[in-house]
């Protein structure tokens, strides 16, 4: 597995965790900032992003 592969499958499992952290488990952006040791932007952005979005932000990002 390449540096870019692995980087690409932490981003995967970063928005994986904070979209059941924030959808499942109702905790607040600030909370999981705080508990993942992100900035609330990163957060922020990883929640306005749907799976479908993050797949095609994938696809380019393995083209380019």
């Amino acid at each position: 597995m390449t540096e870019k592969e692995k980087k690409l499958l932490n981003r995967y499992i970063m928005h994986d965790t904070i979209h059941k952290l924030y959808h499942e488990q109702n905790k607040s952006m600030r909370w999981i900032a705080d508990n993942l040791g992100i900035n609330f932007r990163t957060v922020q952005k990883y929640l306005d992003m749907d799976s479908g979005e993050f797949q095609i932000q994938k696809f380019y990002c393995r083209s380019s």
